[in-house]
């Protein structure tokens, strides 16, 4: 189906075929949302008309990302006197665009892919902060309702080296899925390339002292003094990327990949659309929806790694959101493309 809209290039939307792998355990799931009842059959069907009619796909308003994340933000991390503190957010006209637990996890997964490892994730992690601020690319993060002690509620964050497992436990069905990932985007897919990145995904799972001391709660601390360092470096007031603090339960039925370079598909527009349809049913009851943007990962890996690794740049940045989604999900959610008409 083709959309016409006022100020963007029409888009393609494609429906394509649910990954059919991930953890069977997961409470993210469509077929348990339905079966249960959780997902009502007249809430589902008015959420694949939004997310077919095109109408969920707006021009990115910031220029800092953020993670894939179906839940709405309640709270914003701020600095002050170097302490960080939350602040009630403001869910208006602030679309950003979205990878696997904001862009600075994303690109650690690709860094990791093209064999760039040092000591330390934490350490990495920082190194992958100021490199792409020298090239002026902010990127944002997340924690949630349910964090506590060492997590952060991410999980692309929290169980980042669970999901490189991942990659390498699912790497037939990872490889088919990056593969048909990759051609959409109009490019040529080679195996062994992917077969590289996740032979460095192994040998950095290989590397005992790699994860040592780590959290996703490290982690989150390591991109909050990143983004508080890249404002102050460049002598900005408002902050270069946010943070967020997420709201609720994960009620997950879509996953949404975007190729439209400048957009990204609006939670914010879907959740309320969805409200006013059925102003009667509580919001565990509303369905949401994944969205990854993948001209993001295109627009990372340039700015992360050098000419001759960029192509595994890529296929590494496509494989974790591939394997984020068979980490956090049971594969069953359905999933659309927006592609360029």
């Amino acid at each position: 189906m083709i959309i016409e809209q006022e100020h963007l290039q029409p888009v393609t939307v494609i429906e394509v075929a649910p990954m059919g792998y991930g953890n069977p355990d997961s409470s993210i799931s469509r077929k348990k949302q339905l079966e249960s009842g959780e997902l009502e059959a007249e809430v589902d069907t008015r959420a694949q008309e939004f997310i077919i009619s095109g109408e969920g796909i707006v021009e990115v308003q910031e220029r800092d990302d953020g993670c894939i994340d179906g839940r709405e933000t309640l709270e914003l991390y701020v600095t002050g006197d170097g302490d960080f503190y939350t602040k009630p957010a403001d869910n208006s006209n602030h679309e950003r665009a979205k990878v696997a637990g904001g862009g600075y996890i994303t690109t650690q997964a690709m860094r990791l892919g093209v064999g760039r490892r040092g000591d330390s994730i934490d350490d990495d992690l920082a190194l992958v902060g100021s490199d792409l601020a020298e090239k002026e690319i902010y990127c944002g993060a997340h924690s949630g309702a349910h964090q506590h002690g060492e997590g952060t509620d991410c999980g692309a964050n929290d169980k980042f080296a669970l999901i490189l497992e991942n990659g390498l436990k699912f790497s037939d069905q990872i490889t088919a899925s990056t593969e048909a990932l990759v051609k959409a985007a109009g490019l040529e897919f080679h195996p062994e390339v992917l077969e590289r990145v996740l032979a460095n995904w192994q040998a950095t799972l290989d590397d005992e002292g790699y994860f040592a001391g780590s959290t996703g709660a490290s982690r989150l601390k390591t991109i909050l003094a990143t983004q508080a360092a890249a404002t102050e470096a460049a002598g900005e007031e408002k902050p270069l990327a946010v943070t967020k603090h997420l709201d609720g339960d994960h009620n997950e039925d879509y996953i949404i990949v975007n190729y439209v370079e400048g957009t990204t598909f609006s939670q914010g527009a879907f959740a309320d659309t969805l409200r006013e349809s059925f102003p009667d049913k509580d919001d565990k009851n509303l369905a949401q929806a994944f969205v990854v943007d993948a001209w993001r990962v295109v627009e990372l890996a340039k700015a992360a790694v050098g000419e001759e690794e960029f192509e595994a740049a890529i296929y590494a940045g496509v494989a974790y959101q591939v394997a984020t989604a068979a980490t956090l999900t049971d594969g069953t959610l359905k999933m659309f493309a927006y592609t360029q008409a």
